[in-house]
């Protein structure tokens, strides 16, 4: 999994230019969540021209390892983790095999875990804003149980998801 041929380029909408992206989705009871932040990388990738994979995982050293090699033609450039735990146990994995990060692959996660600034390299996270979300999500919730109210918003406009870069991208 390390791209070292080159294929990081400044594009629009892509600041550091990576070409080639894989997201890392938990198999079991996660893998539907998993897959919906999948499908946002999906998306992104379609925006720039960039092309994207879903590797499936165990939260386990052994399917990490086996991750590795499952990669798209010449191995992605960058790697989104379901969250900075999945980041973390990749970190691992990718370190013991020699993956220097960002410059063999960019690693990042999501959540923004507390982990996230314990690993060295730290791994880069994409952050969520929980607090502008809890209000929306409640009266979305509430719409669904017990039918829409004229306060009812729909879940859009909220901030927008942000990357918080740091020793792995």
């Amino acid at each position: 999994m390390s791209a070292t041929d080159g294929t990081r380029n400044r594009g629009p909408g892509n600041a550091v230019g990576h070409r080639r992206l894989a997201a890392l989705v938990p198999s079991g009871p996660l893998e539907e969540v998993g897959r919906h932040r999948s499908e946002g990388l999906r998306k992104a990738a379609l925006d720039t021209g960039a092309d994207s994979e879903e590797i499936l995982l165990e939260a386990t050293p052994e399917s990490a390892e086996r991750a590795t090699g499952l990669s798209c033609a010449r191995g992605p450039s960058a790697v989104f983790t379901y969250n900075d735990e999945y980041g973390a146990l990749m970190h691992g994995v990718l370190t013991d095999l020699g993956v220097t990060f960002p410059d063999d692959l960019a690693l990042v996660g999501a959540d923004d875990l507390p982990i996230a600034r314990y690993l060295r390299p730290t791994l880069s996270s994409v952050a969520i804003d929980a607090t502008g979300l809890a209000g929306p999500l409640f009266t979305h919730l509430q719409a669904v149980l017990n039918g829409p109210t004229e306060d009812a918003k729909p879940l859009e406009g909220l901030a927008p998801p942000r990357v918080v870069h740091r020793g792995t991208s």
